[in-house]
């Protein structure tokens, strides 16, 4: 089962991470998919959503502008 994280950090303020059951170390979620960036965000509530998001499918980065997708 994987868990998950929300850890303070010095750079912007928010991690999120994951463990997964077979992997002894906590990873960051990486906020672009197929990369290994960071994911630092400056509140809790932010960081809380990345790991919301990663749990349920949603596409990480992406969020609707009434009709239309901003990618960042």
């Amino acid at each position: 089962m994987t868990q998950y994280r929300v850890v303070r950090e010095q750079w912007n303020g928010f991690e999120a991470q994951k463990r997964e059951w077979y992997w002894p170390f906590w990873t960051a979620i990486s906020s672009r998919p197929g990369t290994l960036c960071g994911n630092t965000k400056s509140t809790l509530e932010e960081a809380v959503k990345l790991i919301n998001d990663y749990k349920n499918g949603t596409r990480i980065g992406e969020q609707e502008l009434g009709n239309v997708v901003y990618k960042e």
